[in-house]
């Protein structure tokens, strides 16, 4: 589980990286009062993609550290922030397509609604309560 400390480290090592032109937002399990296995953030802007995508690779931890390149976030919105097939990228493909939708260093992907893990076949109880946490603003 996500401890206090990786949450404080992970906020120091996103302070430490140029983020200009981007908001970047925690998501999910670390802003919610339950236990969480990983680290989501959504990034939002229009800054350099190439030091945006060197800047995530500088943080990312697959699997315990995973960010989300997103058009925007509705700060005011609890819930699924996204509807099916909306677009969103990260700086590695995807589990199912290693060839398809490369563009900056960045993998396009569309959200699929699920109600289970495709991987595991597990069920997706998540429910976000809380709305998603600004943590850094390199908009101004």
């Amino acid at each position: 589980m996500i401890t206090r400390k990786k949450i404080e480290e992970t906020i120091k090592k996103i302070h430490k990286q140029n983020w200009k032109g981007y908001r970047l937002y925690f998501i999910g399990g670390v802003v919610e009062d339950r236990e969480t296995k990983d680290i989501d953030i959504f990034v939002t802007g229009n800054g350099d993609e190439k030091e945006l995508v060197k800047s995530i690779n500088n943080v990312q931890e697959r699997g315990l550290v995973d960010f989300f390149v997103v058009e925007n976030v509705d700060e005011e919105k609890t819930g699924i922030q996204f509807d099916k097939e909306e677009k969103f990228a990260k700086t590695y493909p995807s589990f199912y397509d290693k060839s398809k939708g490369y563009k900056e260093g960045l993998y396009w992907r569309k959200f699929i609604g699920r109600d289970k893990c495709a991987p595991c076949e597990k069920e997706n109880n998540n429910t976000n309560i809380q709305k998603p946490l600004l943590i850094y603003n390199g908009v101004i």
